[in-house]
């Protein structure tokens, strides 16, 4: 289940809109809106129960997520003409983490799509509108997001600064980041929100949850 916000609110169909949305439904209408940005969800029960919730992977254990994704993965790729997908696992015990993060938190376009299934973990889109305004996407295990080629937008983790995902995609060197625009920063919707929807471990720092 993602949640969506649009900064500064009061944008398109959706003014009065002052809480994130959390229906399904509703995010995919709003980003329909926003040319091309498509939304969706993959059964996250279906994973394995010992990889719930596990960052650090062994390749075994990446091959066994693509096997049990199999058939949306063949789907994204004959929708968006992709040819390849891999699973990317980021955690706080990696040590380049803050190096790997610093190139995508900055507004950024790709020369191809942006396609992304979160397996686990937590991380947040902000992606330009038609109008500009940028569209906060925080999403939990389940959701699957395509960003299309040239729209700006930049990545950043929560508090958990965990994440895996599967990536469907036709040459990683699409992936080189082309920087535009001054956008960064964390998703803007509410620690309050957060937490509800994906538990106290996405608003409360790494360091804090060690010592406690």
């Amino acid at each position: 289940m993602a949640l969506v916000r649009i900064r500064g609110g009061n944008q398109g169909t959706w003014t009065g809109r002052d809480i994130a949305l959390w229906d399904t439904h509703d995010i995919i209408d709003l980003l329909q809106e926003q040319n091309g940005v498509r939304y969706g969800t993959w059964d996250s029960k279906r994973l394995p129960q010992e990889l719930r919730g596990k960052a650090t992977l062994t390749d075994e254990q990446k091959s066994v997520i693509l096997d049990v994704y199999s058939r949306e993965i063949d789907e994204a790729k004959k929708e968006g003409g992709y040819v390849a997908a891999d699973v990317v696992a980021l955690a706080p015990d990696n040590p380049k983490l803050d190096e790997i993060c610093a190139k995508f938190d900055k507004e950024h376009t790709h020369d191809e799509d942006e396609v992304r299934f979160v397996v686990s973990g937590h991380g947040t889109f902000t992606v330009r509108g038609l109008k500009d305004e940028a569209i906060d996407i925080t999403m939990g295990p389940g959701d699957y997001i395509s960003v299309p080629r040239d729209r700006r937008h930049w990545f950043t983790l929560l508090a958990d600064k965990t994440i895996v995902a599967v990536r469907v995609f036709q040459d990683t060197k699409g992936w080189t980041p082309h920087y535009a625009g001054t956008g960064t920063g964390p998703t803007e919707i509410s620690p309050a929100e957060l937490e509800s929807a994906f538990g106290k471990e996405v608003v409360q720092p790494v360091s804090q949850k060690k010592g406690g």
